[in-house]
């Protein structure tokens, strides 16, 4: 892509998005239709296939126990001592 140009958009839940500049981070995008194809109407026929979910605020990706919620063998050990 030229230096020149950019991709605007205003996707704000898209974790390439620059919500302050309102411009997408990637060089490039692939523009695909989206699940009602063929209808001609620009909402069903020009969806980013690059878009990714921004994930939310406090999601991980892996479960860790809290510090509430006791670990096995943990509690145990505590109580027979």
């Amino acid at each position: 892509m030229d230096e020149n140009q950019k991709i605007n958009c205003t996707v704000e839940s898209c974790t390439h998005n620059d919500n302050e500049k309102q411009e997408c981070e990637l060089q490039a995008i692939t523009v695909e239709p989206g699940a009602e194809e063929g209808t001609g109407e620009p909402e069903d026929e020009s969806m980013c296939g690059d878009y990714e979910p921004v994930e939310e605020a406090g999601e991980e990706e892996t479960e860790t126990p809290s510090e509430e919620e006791p670990v096995e063998g943990i509690q145990e050990e505590q109580e027979g001592e």
